[in-house]
């Protein structure tokens, strides 16, 4: 939408938006009246898209990944099926921020979806090369790379939207689209690394890995959402890319993204990562009691870290034709975070 004066959810007020955030001034308008209220529903992701090609791309892969349990499942054939699952997972589950931001009102929006395939492609790579230096080259312990893997891997999610930023500039800066990009990037970089795990050479390691990683690399999109939102709706108010805003929600998802991958630490030694490689379990059973395991752990991670999006950064983001369809969690606070020093407060 154009910049101009709109309701934002508060009875009697409108607030200023700029045509790509909200600028947090605000001014009386009587007659502007409360939006409907919208009943909450606690089954209502039932009847939404995003929880059933989620569910439907896991089941996928936890049902592939035992049927090919007692067969040779390695070589690259089998990575390219398992990647693409795991990738569907991961994207499905970010359909639910689609009706929140309206992102199908981004112009060029297929040239935004290709830019974050790529984007996708270059983090993994640039994260493998540098995970893979430290752990068997510099001998740095697997232990201490899992805690510096929030450090490596969010960075390398950020690299090339920034890199759009800098110097594609134009669409690249609407917060919104940096917000797309990155939950592009972070599902292609969830797909890989969970192939990665899955396909491990560890006895009955297959069915643990393919039920329980497609909920722990559905995470890895939501955190690198935590820091390019922060960062775009800083950058779009003050016009510079560097603000202390910006920093804070990099902060934030390298923070959590080591937290969880951290909690897997404490029983490796050496320099080899051992997951990857293969774990070992004695029955099927054993394995999927595993997985069931990291589901647990994933789910509250997951859980926390999407609240963490919606409430500093995402729901800034909400453009004025999405106010009405937006339950008041999802509304705009509008908050004085990165305000230029000669805006007041209306």
């Amino acid at each position: 939408m154009s910049e101009g004066w709109y309701a934002y959810g508060v009875a009697g007020q409108q607030a200023q938006w700029d045509g790509r955030v909200w600028t947090s001034q605000v001014r009386p308008d009587p007659t502007v009246a409360a939006p409907p209220p919208l009943h909450r529903n606690p089954l209502r992701f039932l009847g939404h898209l995003w929880f059933w090609v989620f569910l439907g791309f896991w089941a996928a892969t936890a049902l592939l990944g035992l049927a090919v349990n007692s067969i040779n499942h390695s070589g690259l054939a089998w990575a390219a099926v398992f990647a693409l699952l795991v990738f569907g997972a991961c994207f499905g589950f970010t359909l639910i921020y689609w009706p929140h931001m309206q992102f199908r009102q981004l112009p060029d929006l297929r040239n935004v979806l290709v830019w974050g395939l790529v984007s996708g492609v270059v983090a993994i790579t640039v994260a493998i090369s540098i995970e893979g230096y430290l752990e068997p080259d510099l001998k740095v312990p697997f232990a201490a790379d899992l805690w510096l893997s929030g450090v490596i891997e969010e960075t390398s999610k950020l690299l090339v939207p920034v890199l759009l930023w800098v110097f594609a500039k134009g669409t690249f800066r609407d917060p919104r689209v940096g917000f797309l990009l990155v939950l592009v990037s972070g599902s292609v970089f969830g797909g890989v690394e969970g192939a990665q795990y899955i396909l491990g050479t560890g006895e009955n390691a297959a069915p643990a890995m393919a039920l329980g990683r497609p909920i722990a690399e559905v995470t890895h999109p939501i955190w690198t959402s935590i820091a390019a939102t922060m960062i775009w709706f800083a950058a779009a108010r003050l016009g510079r890319l560097v603000t202390w805003v910006g920093f804070v929600g990099w902060a934030m998802a390298a923070g959590l993204h080591s937290m969880h991958d951290g909690l897997g630490s404490f029983s490796q030694s050496g320099s080899k990562n051992t997951i990857a490689s293969g774990l070992d379990f004695a029955t099927v059973g054993d394995a999927l009691r595993e997985g069931a395991g990291l589901v647990a752990i994933s789910v509250v991670f997951l859980i926390m870290s999407f609240y963490v999006l919606k409430y500093f950064a995402a729901r800034e983001l909400v453009p004025p034709t999405a106010i009405e369809t937006n339950p008041p969690h999802w509304r705009p606070r509008m908050v004085h975070w990165a305000m230029p020093k000669d805006s007041s407060r209306a």
